[in-house]
């Protein structure tokens, strides 16, 4: 059995309200609708009137508007009125939303597909100076514009204090080279929704005068960012970014200069250089804040400085900077504060190294090494009223010199290498690590350096627990420098007696010469005692835990001597 095929069809008829001599009789254009239930939008020269026509396809046949100076309008299903276009082709008012831009005067409702200019046009179209502007909400399946044809030489899509969104697994798409080919005004915030879609825009996004511009993307979706294919695509203007939805937003190609700042209010904002993340030509300590999700650089290889006038601010809920790639290394050069009325945590996530140098770091929330390393170059990490201090997790590393507020923790299986760094290298060998609130040790791996006796890598700590029988000799790798010989050296301190016991690994040798780990200064300390001769009676070291090695050693030296 056979069916018979028909295209959907619109006659589009230029209207003639050109009275000069010049004007060109009105005709009638008729198109063929290439896929019934998408909206392909046309520009021509003359205002004109989209006369819609029966579709066979049984699909709903919607109607809009792209011009060079476009007013973006939402989509409405049409039976058999003939709406007619009378508004947007000059004055102030463009706005889809705006019913006496149409004939009948009708409000616009939400539609579906809205493609704008792509491919459709030709070499003779005429592009309209101006802007579309969406001043209400709006839910489109999928939004296009390309200027291909050259419809948007300087216009492009407004949006003022209102919302642009997409529906799951579709797509917005800007493919155009105009200048501010999208722009966000008014006092409050405006939105474009993305959601679990992929858009690649080469453009510029101008954020506005005032706020922030809301980018949301939900689900696993992606929205990029990347000026790669464009010299001129950026983000740009005084106003900043505030990305929300659980998706990612990805900053990619190009230096953006926007001066408003970048708020994470949830999901990922990911960045390839520092140069992305917006303009550092004042200082500005709100320029990052990461209220609810992830600040991700995703470069695969070498170190980047975060200006000293881009600061960032922290929340008490999610606040994650991810490093991601092993040898990459991020420095922050400013400081990290509280998001006001919270205290705020700072997440190490990524197998890279991520430096906090410059200045103190006052948050009070505390401070979780989840992966790959921090390292600290001589600050001060955390509030003096820190509820929290460090906490180095399983296979994480905490490695330069620095001071802790709050009750720490390392964690078996963690690292922990002190010394002095700048500019992510190691500069000394000798530094120390000093914890104001308390440290609590439940094993890991330590990386000291020796100098000559009694000058060393130090852990120092208003109280510190060992737990029992967790912390001996084999959490300790040594490294000696010029100096070192026989005396004592001490590793640990604390206030206060040290809580705990050694594990049975208590004594070796180190550079040919006998160690012995020990409890000292009336048990606030834990020394590393270097002998150059047989190691010594027990009584020597009354506070040492373990020694059954050495009692038996002892006693067998004294039935030789009977």
């Amino acid at each position: 059995m056979r069916f018979p095929c028909r295209m959907a069809e619109a006659a589009i008829t230029p209207s003639s309200t050109d009275t000069s001599s010049s004007a060109k009789p009105p005709t009638s254009r008729r198109i063929r609708n290439p896929q019934p239930g998408r909206k392909t939008i046309h520009a021509f020269s003359h205002p004109f009137q989209i006369s819609i026509m029966k579709n066979h396809y049984r699909t709903p046949v919607r109607r809009g508007l792209a011009l060079g100076s476009i007013l973006l309008a939402s989509l409405v299903t049409l039976e058999a009125a003939t709406p007619v276009w009378d508004g947007g082709s000059s004055g102030t008012n463009r706005g889809w939303d705006t019913a006496s831009n149409w004939n009948p005067n009708t409000a616009i409702a939400t539609g579906d597909d809205v493609s704008i200019g792509t491919g459709a046009l030709g070499g003779s179209a005429t592009a309209i100076g101006g802007m579309m502007g969406i001043n209400a909400s709006y839910t489109i399946r999928s939004l296009t514009l390309d200027n291909t044809s050259g419809l948007f030489p300087t216009g492009g899509l407004f949006i003022r204090n209102s919302t642009l969104s997409t529906p799951t697994s579709n797509t917005l798409t800007f493919n155009t080279a105009a200048i501010d080919a999208i722009k966000f005004q008014g006092g409050s915030s405006p939105t474009v929704t993305f959601i679990s879609n992929t858009s690649t825009a080469n453009l510029t996004i101008n954020l506005g005068y005032t706020g922030q511009a809301n980018f949301s993307v939900a689900g696993g979706g992606t929205l990029t960012f990347d000026g790669s294919n464009n010299a001129a695509a950026m983000l740009t203007g005084t106003g900043g970014i505030n990305k929300t939805g659980a998706g990612t937003l990805v900053l990619s190609g190009v230096s953006n200069d926007f001066a408003g700042g970048l708020t994470i209010s949830g999901g990922t904002v990911e960045f390839d250089s520092a140069t992305r993340l917006g303009s550092v030509a004042i200082a500005n300590t709100d320029a990052i804040v990461i209220a609810n999700g992830t600040l991700r650089l995703t470069a695969s290889s070498g170190s980047f400085n975060n200006s000293a006038n881009r600061g960032i601010r922290v929340g008490d809920q999610s606040s994650v900077i991810d490093v991601k790639n092993s040898g990459v290394d991020l420095s922050l050069q400013n400081s990290v504060r509280n998001i006001s009325g919270q205290n705020g945590v700072l997440t190490k996530a990524g197998l890279g190294n991520l430096s906090l140098e410059g200045n103190t770091y006052s948050y009070t929330g505390g401070t979780l090494v989840n992966a790959g390393t921090l390292t600290v170059n001589g600050v001060t990490v955390g509030g003096s009223s820190s509820v929290a201090g460090i906490t180095v997790a399983s296979g994480a590393t905490l490695r330069g010199s620095g001071t802790f507020n709050g009750n720490s923790t390392f964690a078996a299986g963690s690292t922990v290498n002190v010394g002095t760094y700048a500019a992510n290298a190691q500069t000394a060998a000798i530094g120390a690590m000093t914890f104001n609130d308390g440290l609590t040790i439940n094993g890991g791996t330590f990386l000291i350096d020796l100098a000559a006796p009694g000058s060393s890598d130090l852990i120092a700590s208003s109280s510190l627990n060992i737990s029992n029988g967790v912390f001996d000799l084999s959490n300790l790798v040594f490294t000696t420098v010029t100096g070192y010989s026989a005396g004592t050296y001490t590793l640990f301190s604390s206030s206060s007696s040290v809580v705990g016991s050694f594990g049975s690994n208590v004594t070796g040798t180190l550079g040919g010469l006998n160690v012995v780990l020990a409890f000292g200064n009336a048990g606030t300390t834990i020394d590393l005692i270097v002998t150059s001769s047989a190691i010594p009676e027990p009584s020597t070291f009354a506070g040492l835990s373990g020694l059954v090695a050495l009692g038996c050693a002892s006693l067998r030296r004294r039935r030789q001597s009977a």
